[in-house]
């Protein structure tokens, strides 16, 4: 049999478990051969289903099963090709967040929904399973740094008894620990970094399920839009300019700022923000470049007199506003709840 005769469309199995039939997988290098197939999926999903998420496997056992020179990113992608597959199996790697509509499947799964059936009254409660995976994500994640950081330098720190002079063994073990915390830092950069990201994204994918999901069209009512736009979210009604939706997480108050001040009106912003003093404080500039302002309906009833409807609104109503907005019956700001 030749290395690049295409798979069949049905299950294979290997070990009693099940694997993902390649027809289904979306293959990010676009190889869909036996070859490809049995290098990259059958090693990666194997290994997942030995693992748990009690006992997780890291990003470096996963790629160390892949016999294939190839870079670290290009095995990312053949495992985030069967995270799609199965989410849950996301919860099986220590160190790594899974792409981020990944994480909000996996988050949809905990409070026992699917993307497909997030609505607006949702948005908070699976924003909150995501940050919770993410944190447990981020203490596996530096454990296991930790530990690769201290076996490493075991490894590399001689013994005072292979070392005639005490004063050169104390000199070569402050060397080898500073390069090692340099190491960890970097480790640990990586990790915050990363959950900044997939959280931003995942906060999108969340708010555009449930637009998606409340009956409006992706392309037609609504886009997320590039990078380059500085904001999120396009809202068409019956006005030539869409409306410009900014969606931000918890914690990031200050580029909630940043990033309203580059958006033409009309403007909204949806945020998930839970801190009622941070968020008072930046109350006159939400009124001034903001046409709303959606949050979790317990930040609004927490708030003071400046935090009060029809200015700010519940974002559990958000898509709700949206559907009404672009079937032309509201200008939703202008209205009350």
């Amino acid at each position: 049999m030749g290395d690049e005769e295409p798979v069949t469309n049905g299950q294979s199995t290997l070990d009693g478990d099940c694997l993902p039939p390649i027809d289904v997988l979306t293959n990010s290098s676009g190889k869909s051969s036996r070859k490809a197939y049995n290098t990259y999926y059958v090693p990666i999903y194997k290994q997942l289903q030995q693992a748990s998420s009690t006992n997780p496997v890291s990003t470096d056992t996963l790629f160390d099963v892949i016999d294939c020179e190839t870079s670290d990113d290009t095995k990312w992608k053949y495992v985030s090709d069967v995270l799609r597959y199965d989410p849950s199996l996301a919860e099986r790697i220590s160190n790594r967040l899974p792409p981020s509509d990944v994480l909000v499947e996996v988050g949809a799964q905990r409070i026992g929904k699917t993307r497909q059936e997030l609505r607006g009254r949702d948005v908070n409660a699976v924003q909150k399973s995501c940050q919770k995976f993410a944190e447990e994500v981020e203490l596996t994640g530096t454990e296991y740094a930790i530990g690769k950081v201290i076996s490493s330098a075991r490894d590399r720190i001689p013994s005072p008894t292979e070392v005639d002079e005490p004063e050169r063994f104390f000199d070569e073990l402050q060397s080898e620990m500073a390069k090692e915390s340099s190491i960890l830092s970097q480790e640990m950069e990586s990790i915050k970094q990363g959950m900044v990201a997939s959280g931003g994204e995942s906060n999108e994918i969340i708010i555009t399920d449930s637009l998606a999901n409340a009956g409006l069209q992706p392309g037609v009512d609504f886009e997320r839009v590039s990078n380059e736009k500085k904001y999120d979210v396009d809202i068409w009604g019956e006005q030539q300019d869409p409306l410009r939706v900014e969606i931000k997480s918890i914690g990031v108050r200050e580029r909630a700022d940043a990033g309203l001040s580059r958006i033409d009106d009309p403007s909204l912003l949806v945020g998930f923000f839970d801190s009622v003093d941070e968020l008072e404080s930046r109350h006159e500039t939400f009124i001034d470049v903001c046409e709303a302002v959606y949050l979790p309906p317990l930040t609004i009833q927490n708030g003071s007199s400046l935090i009060s409807e029809p200015f700010y609104r519940p974002n559990t109503r958000f898509a709700y506003d949206m559907k009404q907005y672009t079937n032309g019956e509201i200008e939703p700001w202008l209205t009350l709840p």
